[in-house]
Parts: C-alpha cells; sequence; structure tokens
C-alpha cells in the first residue's frame, strides 16, 4: 500500500538529501495537511514523497527512471538504458548511485528494477521520456530480437528473459500512436525465424501480429497490412482454428489482388486451398490451389512445385 512505501521513501530520503529529519517533517505535515485537505488517500500521499524525492535526482537518473516506466516491472538490463538515453554504460553510475540510494530502484542480478509497483507506475505516468530515448530504446529491442532469433535457442533463452520489455515496448508504440516503430518491432516479432513462433508463445505472438496489422492500416501501407493479414491466418492455422485462417486469407488475398502483387495472391490462394483441405472441403481446396498454381507458373516462382505436389495429393486422393 501506500504507506510503508512512504516509510521507506522518507527513510531513504533522510539518508540523501542534505536536509534535516526536522526540515523533513516540516515540509511533510505541510504537504500531507494540503493533501489531505482536498482528500487525496494514500497513494497520492506517496506519490508526493515520491515527487520529492526524484526531485533530488539529476536530469540522468529521471531519463533513466523514466524509462524503466516503459518496461515490465522485473529487472531491466544497463545496456538497454545506456541505448536510449546515449551514454555509455560507465557514465551512468551517478545516476543509478541516486536511484539507488533514494530508494527508487533496486538491483537485481545484471539489472535495475523499481522498488514497488507504484514506483512504476509513477515512472509510467509522469516521467515520459523524450521522444528520442523512447525511439531509441525500441531500436535498442528491435535489434535485439532481430539478432538473438537468428541464434538458435541460445538467443531464444535471451529472449525470454526479454519478453514482457519488447511486448510491453509494442504496446507504448501503439499508445503513443508510434505507427513506424510499432510496425518494425512487430515485423522483428513474428517473422518465420522469430522466437515467439518458435517457442510457441502464442499470445504474444498474436498480439504482435495484430498490433503489425493496426500500425500498417494506420500507415496505408498494404503490402504490409496483407502480410500481417496472412500471417495472422497462418497462426491461427497453426492453432487450429481453421475457418478464421480463412477469414485473414480472403482479407489478404482481395488486397493482393487490389495492389497487383501476383506473389501475395498465389500465397494467399495456396494457404485457402490448404485451409479448405484442412476442412475437407476438397473441391474448393483444388479451385484455389489451380489458381495458385498459374499464378505461380506465370511469375516464375519456384513455389509452383510445391502448389503442384498439393494438387497431385488432393486429386489423387479423389479419385481413389
Amino acid at each position: 500500500g501506500g504507506w510503508p512505501l512512504a516509510v521507506r521513501l522518507a527513510g531513504r530520503y533522510l539518508q540523501e538529501a542534505e536536509e534535516t529529519a526536522a526540515e523533513y517533517a516540516a515540509w511533510l505535515a505541510t504537504t500531507l495537511l494540503a493533501a489531505l485537505s482536498l482528500g487525496t488517500h494514500q497513494a497520492e500521499n506517496g506519490e508526493v514523497l515520491l515527487e520529492r524525492s526524484v526531485a533530488q535526482v539529476d536530469e540522468t537518473a529521471r531519463r533513466l527512471l523514466g524509462l524503466v516506466g516503459q518496461l515490465a516491472l522485473q529487472p531491466v538490463a544497463a545496456a538497454g538504458l545506456a541505448a536510449a538515453v546515449a551514454l555509455p554504460v560507465s557514465q551512468l553510475k551517478q545516476g543509478w548511485r541516486q536511484l539507488l540510494g533514494y530508494g527508487l530502484l533496486q538491483k537485481r542480478g545484471d539489472g535495475y528494477e523499481a522498488t514497488h509497483p507504484l514506483i512504476h507506475t509513477y515512472a509510467s505516468r509522469r516521467l515520459e521520456p523524450a521522444a528520442e530515448d523512447f525511439a531509441r530504446l525500441v531500436a535498442y529491442y528491435h535489434e535485439l530480437a532481430r539478432t538473438e532469433s537468428q541464434k538458435g535457442l541460445p538467443g531464444y533463452r535471451r529472449l525470454d528473459g526479454e519478453r514482457a520489455h519488447i511486448m510491453r515496448l509494442l504496446a507504448g508504440c501503439l499508445a503513443q500512436q508510434e505507427w513506424v516503430m510499432a510496425k518494425r518491432l512487430a515485423w522483428a516479432l513474428t517473422d518465420e525465424r522469430s522466437f515467439l513462433r518458435l517457442q510457441g508463445y502464442w499470445t504474444e505472438l498474436l498480439t504482435a501480429l495484430e498490433a503489425g496489422l493496426t500500425a500498417a492500416q494506420q500507415l496505408e501501407d498494404r503490402y504490409d497490412e496483407g502480410a500481417f493479414l496472412s500471417n495472422l491466418g497462418l497462426a491461427y492455422s497453426d492453432l487450429g482454428q481453421v475457418e478464421q485462417a480463412i477469414g485473414f486469407y480472403e482479407q489478404a488475398l482481395a488486397i493482393a489482388r487490389e495492389i497487383g502483387h501476383r506473389q501475395m495472391e498465389g500465397s494467399s490462394l495456396g494457404n485457402l486451398g490448404l485451409a479448405y483441405r484442412a476442412l475437407g472441403q476438397v473441391e474448393k481446396a483444388i479451385g484455389c490451389l489451380e489458381e495458385s498454381l498459374a499464378i505461380f507458373v506465370a511469375i516464375k516462382s519456384p513455389n509452383a512445385r510445391l502448389v503442384q505436389q498439393w494438387l497431385d495429393e488432393l486429386k489423387g486422393k479423389a479419385n481413389a
């Protein structure tokens, strides 16, 4: 609750600040009496103390705390925060000392985290980072997701510990209407080699695909809109929700035809054919696959051979 946090903040403040207990008590009495007259509750009183403590740390420390608020309530690697403020880790020691000294952050392993959920909430709501800091933070995690996904199991283990941070950042991009950053991060999380897909984090994968779709729509990027729709269809198909997958494939097909993208059109028809095959609707499946094959042959796509194989198998079963 608010009061245990307030007691800790007050104790740490008196240890760090050049202020006597009597001076702090006088300020506290005046401030809290004023707050009580306005009908505030304990959590808001805790926020008053937080503001007092935060005011004592330097600008770099406030930037770091604000960035911690943009991530999940779990330890944050110093490297990511250093990248966000565009300073080497060695130059952040004073900021860390101040935040630790005032009880705003605590050290956990190689990372830092807010000492209390209310501090994390305060940082998120009241210490919004500069646009440049936020963009660099997103860029750091985008690159982390992209490069570590290429390393196989060692990379997946690394990213598993960062997953909550990355998903919270993606949500933050949407909330701030940073559509370009949201789309780039969504792609890093959802391509065929992404750790979300390969490790079976289906809830997060669907969330990332939907975020990418929203961003593409806001940017009026029809190709990426179709691509995210196709990938949503594939994800739902993998989950056994074939009817829902068909709805996404049909939307992707409509976009492919609208923008004249033959590769996407052929792929969408192929996906529809496989979906109808899974539902036992053989005639529909054959029709879609024949259309897909014609397109792939016309554009000289190597996918033609695979689609031909699917067709031969289907027709063989139908004639058996």
